[in-house]
């Protein structure tokens, strides 16, 4: 399952719409929209999506997740 799947599971999960979690995020709709057809976020949004829904994490071994994982070992 690759992210843009992850994230679309994780919002219906949540119940989020494309709108709430970008507001709760900080970005406009159509970068969510953009992450959900493909696009990679950058690491500073990686970073707080993952903190609203940890269920879009990427495995381990994905790049964004192992930064994260040095970041939270450092604070």
């Amino acid at each position: 399952m690759d992210f843009a799947e992850r994230l679309k599971a994780a919002m219906v999960t949540a119940g989020l719409s494309q709108s709430e979690l970008a507001r709760r995020i900080g970005v406009a709709q159509p970068t969510v929209y953009a992450w959900l057809n493909g696009a990679d976020p950058k690491t500073s949004h990686y970073h707080r999506l993952i903190a609203e829904l940890p269920d879009a994490a990427m495995p381990a071994n994905d790049s964004k997740r192992m930064a994260l994982a040095r970041v939270s070992e450092v604070a």
